[in-house]
């Protein structure tokens, strides 16, 4: 099974008789993934439209023939099914008509393939003749790591259907013994009913199964190294139709032509440990940013609150001071007051004293003058007049130092009253002082902490 233009001497050896390596690989049962997966619809369809049909490696031309070229084989699709045919000219050759359909992407080698589609002859080769006969139908699917290890991996299956070969009508399986053969798997009488076959091809656990009309074909994994392929990975569900071997001097031989419909392939894409391992890093490391990332809104939080606390505190400090710089201004201008008071009552008092005074005086006088004005009294009277006289020289001097005393109080008032304004004025330039302080606290607490 092989998309080339090789002469495939080794295939057609086993076609026409040539012993082969005898036994067969058991199967091995899928299991089911125990990783995260995604399924994925490669495609699907009643014919073959859209698929890729080409010369495959199988070919022979009799003594006299012109090589066997793509102008051989052709796929005629008609909306229900798609004709496959080989040696369309009935030249003496054997063609191998080969139709694919191909994903391409690393992803490939890490799905489980599950494809499948039915067959079926138009005629039931016979060694009667006639313009149709038949060497074999072969289908397969594989998956070619060419970024790797450059090995095509799967698995196919053959239907002999040579009338003259003693094997006629046996299903054999493509294995990669001795650099790839065809083993026994079973038998299919030929007939034209429809046939179904399904593969299921699991390149990271390196298992298949190919399934034919419902029962499990016991086929290998198989793993085929391809020296001329390219670097892509790519998976290919495939469908061959060969001719029959037409003998060495034949200038003639009939067509081949296969039937195929209903074609179906998903692909369910596994996650590899790499990228589990991956995924679990970048979750691990995503929690961790978290974390990191809370606890640095938690610090900054902390900070910005014992920023806060501390501006506060520094506030109720400033305010707290301020309060008892006003009360101790208040204080101040009340005593200052209380003294003015006092200076005031002293004042009142000593004018009090110096009316009291004034109207001795002038009593003094009135008598002075009634004693003048009579001209008469007795030694008393003068002695009085003299006392009276000299009362009222005292009374006049300490009338004089109560003046002198109001006006020392209303100096000492008038200073009490600048030492009130003083006092007020820095209360007042206290409170500015302290309004700045907490305004160059919160800036600076605001830079610290970014906000």
């Amino acid at each position: 099974m092989k998309a080339s233009n090789g002469t495939g001497s080794r295939r057609l050896l086993s076609l026409v008789g040539s012993a082969v390596a005898a036994g067969v690989a058991a199967t091995v049962g899928l299991a089911s993934p125990a990783m995260a997966s995604t399924a994925v619809t490669i495609g699907s369809g009643a014919d073959l439209s859209g698929w890729q049909t080409i010369l495959g490696g199988s070919t022979f031309a009799a003594t006299g023939q012109e090589p066997v070229t793509g102008t051989d084989v052709s796929a005629d699709d008609r909306r229900s099914y798609t004709s496959l045919q080989s040696n369309v000219g009935r030249r003496g050759v054997m063609a191998d008509a080969l139709s694919y359909t191909r994903s391409t992407g690393a992803s490939m080698m890490n799905a489980i393939h599950k494809a499948g589609y039915s067959f079926q002859l138009p005629s039931v080769p016979s060694t009667a003749g006639g313009a149709l006969n038949a060497q074999t139908v072969e289908g397969g699917m594989f998956v070619w790591d060419g970024a790797n290890t450059r090995l095509d991996n799967g698995a196919a299956f053959q239907w002999v259907l040579n009338p003259w070969l003693p094997n006629f009508g046996q299903i054999r399986v493509w294995s990669d013994t001795n650099g790839g053969t065809w083993i026994p798997a079973g038998y299919l009488k030929p007939d034209t009913a429809w046939h179904s076959v399904t593969f299921q091809v699991n390149p990271m656990q390196q298992q298949v199964e190919v399934t034919l009309d419902g029962s499990v074909v016991a086929a290998p994994y198989t793993k085929l190294p391809k020296a001329s392929w390219g670097s892509d990975v790519s998976a290919r569900l495939q469908v061959e139709a060969i001719s029959l071997w037409p003998g060495s001097a034949a200038t003639s031989a009939p067509a081949h032509e296969v039937l195929v419909k209903d074609w179906s392939w998903t692909a369910d894409v596994q996650q590899t440990e790499a990228e589990k391992a991956a995924e679990q890093a970048a979750a691990e490391q995503a929690a961790a940013d978290q974390a990191a990332a809370d606890k640095a809104a938690a610090d900054q939080a902390a900070a910005e609150q014992a920023a806060a606390d501390a501006a506060a505190a520094a506030e109720q400090a400033a305010a707290d001071q301020a309060a008892a710089d006003q009360a101790a201004a208040e204080q101040a201008a009340a005593a200052d007051w209380a003294a003015a008071e006092q200076a005031a009552a002293e004042q009142t008092a000593a004018e009090q004293a110096a009316t009291a005074e004034q109207d001795a005086a002038d009593k003094a006088a009135a008598e002075q003058a009634a004693a003048e004005k009579a001209k008469k009294g007795q030694d008393k009277a003068a002695e009085k007049a003299r006392k009276a006289k000299e009362k009222a020289a005292q009374a006049a001097a300490k009338a004089k130092k109560a003046q002198e005393k109001a006006e020392k109080a209303l100096e000492k008032a008038k200073k009490a009253q600048e030492r009130a304004t003083k006092a007020a004025e820095w209360a007042k330039k206290v409170q500015e002082r302290l309004r700045a302080a907490i305004a160059r606290a919160v800036a600076k607490a605001s830079k610290k902490f970014g906000k």
